[in-house]
């Protein structure tokens, strides 16, 4: 693994490493721990029905894939806070890695193989940002 890619792991461990030992806070209360239909895996394909969206979630906003997110994470953790937490940290990695890898992509090649531009470092910074 490039020493990029390791600083940008380790920071972004290093910055939501925290949240692994909080409880449920703020919206999680209605998003998850009052939410019965995320306790059943064969609830995901109505989470895409506007008929769920319009009538039995108390939710306005159509956002099918968090709610599947959630199912999946009380499939693997129940209503354990730490392990939709570990979900959303990795999440973040692997935002985190997306950006780098979109930042290098887009960088010319000939600036890609220098050693000696500083604008090399530029899809890190892009990424820690």
């Amino acid at each position: 693994m490039p020493a990029g890619m390791l600083l940008l792991v380790l920071f972004t461990y290093l910055n939501f490493h925290g949240s692994l030992n909080v409880p449920f806070m703020w919206d999680d209360d209605s998003l998850i721990v009052q939410d019965e239909q995320i306790e059943s895996l064969g609830n995901i394909p109505h989470f895409f029905s506007l008929r769920y969206w319009r009538e039995e979630s108390p939710f306005t906003n159509f956002r099918p894939l968090r709610t599947v997110s959630f199912t999946l994470d009380y499939f693997f953790w129940g209503r354990n806070p730490r392990g939709f937490h570990l979900t959303n940290l990795f999440f973040h990695l692997l935002n985190v890695l997306l950006v780098y890898f979109l930042a290098q992509f887009m960088m010319p090649p000939e600036v890609r193989r220098s050693d000696t531009t500083p604008y090399r470092y530029a899809p890190l910074l892009a990424a820690l940002l």
